[in-house]
């Protein structure tokens, strides 16, 4: 059975800052892919906890002003000495997608595996 996307993911290699929604565990990481529903965030050492809330700040390529959002830890996977982490957007301004909209347009599409 294949899995079915709402929203189709681009390929995005950003520095992104995480922190639980309670302030805890502030850790920088980078992005994988993003779409307008979420972000896949590779981390180092451990997986983020599936089911737990965080707040994200980062930069798109094109643009100074600050993302923000916050959003729920939907799957973690091992990918050698990394793990990948599919984050759902649970609390993201309108402005916030629409640059991430934009980012899109001009972006490589990131291919099912």
């Amino acid at each position: 059975m294949s899995e079915r996307r709402q929203y189709h993911r681009y390929l995005l290699h950003t520095e992104i800052e995480h922190s639980t929604v309670s302030g805890e565990g502030q850790r920088q990481s980078m992005t994988k892919d993003i779409s307008r529903g979420g972000i896949c965030i590779t981390t180092e050492g451990a997986p983020l906890e599936t089911g737990a809330r965080y707040r994200l700040k980062f930069l798109l390529p094109f643009t100074d002003e600050e993302i923000r959002a916050t959003a729920e830890v939907m799957w973690s996977k091992r990918d050698g000495e990394l793990y990948d982490n599919g984050l759902f957007f649970t609390a993201i301004d309108d402005q916030y997608l629409g640059l991430i909209e934009e980012y899109s347009i001009g972006s490589v599409e990131e291919k099912e595996q």
